[in-house]
């Protein structure tokens, strides 16, 4: 029985491993002796011991670069703004909204001053939900280059919004919805106060570029369109410009912002825009609860920071941070002054078919 202890690397191991690491030469080890005695003529044989530490050191590297290339995951939402390549026209597969499409007149009985066209536009809807499109199918953003921040939307803009026979009804809510149909995008839920009975301006902002399919709810009326978003001929020579390196200019110091308390159910009504959350892979059977509760701090621009989770199923917590770094609430006044809120925020996710 050798003496060597079982638990010591044998000598032919050593000699491999030193050879591997450019510690000794390769001439010197019992792998090159026996490929020398093979080309001499001899028998090649190889030992044990050396053979299985040949086939562990291959063993080894199978393994690392099988863990060097993980399966692919879905593309996030940070890669999915940066992956749009701009352009002009809507692509064959975007099937936009054109004037085609439309077959509306507009009201007589409509009052003065609502409704009036501006450049290439036509009306889309009926008399219970009508909007201006561009007949071009195409909104065209602002490039906000490289300094654009990680949940700024890619492109804002005002639409209007007119509804007659009957008209709205003040201090209702309209709904705007809206999903990417060519590539991965959050939806978005945006919900504007009513406060006028014959048409509303609301706001629409786009985390991604692309092609959307945007929907106006208002009690039992939907008009939907489809638009291509992209930047304009304009923005798009500026986003092509090699950008120049500027000198960086201090930020003004300002006053930390007195902060206050309010309960879920109190700012859960100040929310203007949110997206629905997406559901991690392996959550739909895993059977668990689909809500997440969070701390938060609603900052003076109803940007939700500082989010830090607090209960429901961990699967799902870093989902629910995702989706609520976009939305944004109506800001705080206190003696007329901007706020930040201390709050919590439950999100809940949809059913997977949704």
């Amino acid at each position: 029985m050798s003496g060597r202890s079982k638990n010591r690397p044998g000598k032919d191991s050593v000699w491999l491993t030193n050879a591997w690491q450019g510690r000794i030469s390769w001439r010197d080890c019992p792998l090159r002796v026996s490929y020398d005695n093979h080309q001499a003529g001899r028998p090649m044989l190889l030992p044990r011991s050396l053979t299985v530490a040949i086939l562990a050191l291959i063993a080894v590297l199978v393994s690392a670069q099988t863990q060097a290339a993980p399966a692919p995951s879905r593309i996030n939402r940070e890669q999915a703004v940066e992956s749009i390549v701009p352009q002009d026209t809507p692509p064959a597969a975007c099937h936009v909204t054109l004037p085609s499409d439309s077959t509306f007149v507009l009201p007589s009985s409509l009052p003065v001053g609502y409704g009036v066209m501006h450049g290439s536009q036509f009306y889309f809807g009926s008399e219970k939900l009508w909007t201006l499109l561009p007949s071009s199918g195409v909104w065209g953003g602002t490039w906000r280059g490289p300094s654009r921040e990680r949940f700024d939307f890619a492109y804002s803009t005002k639409i209007a919004w007119y509804r007659s026979a009957p008209g709205f009804s003040w201090r209702d809510t309209f709904t705007l919805t809206g999903k990417r149909l060519d590539g991965p995008a959050p939806r978005f839920t945006e919900i504007e106060p009513v406060w006028d009975s014959v048409g509303i301006i609301g706001g629409i902002s786009l985390p991604v570029l692309g092609c959307w399919e945007i929907t106006g709810h208002y009690k039992d009326e939907e008009l939907s369109f489809t638009i291509w978003v992209t930047l304009s001929p304009e923005q798009n020579a500026i986003a092509a410009e090699p950008s120049e390196a500027t000198s960086e200019v201090p930020p003004t110091p300002q006053a930390t912002p007195h902060r206050i308390h309010l309960d879920a159910e109190t700012q859960s009504k100040k929310l203007h825009y949110k997206v629905a959350p997406d559901l991690p892979a392996g959550a739909e059977e895993a059977n668990i609860s689909r809500t997440v509760v969070l701390q938060a701090v609603i900052n003076t621009d109803g940007k939700p920071v500082e989010l830090r989770y607090l209960s429901g199923p961990p699967l799902l917590a870093q989902a629910a941070i995702d989706a609520v770094e976009w939305w944004r609430y109506g800001g705080a006044l206190v003696d007329d002054e901007r706020v930040e809120v201390d709050t919590t925020i439950e999100v809940v996710f949809p059913p997977s078919h949704d």
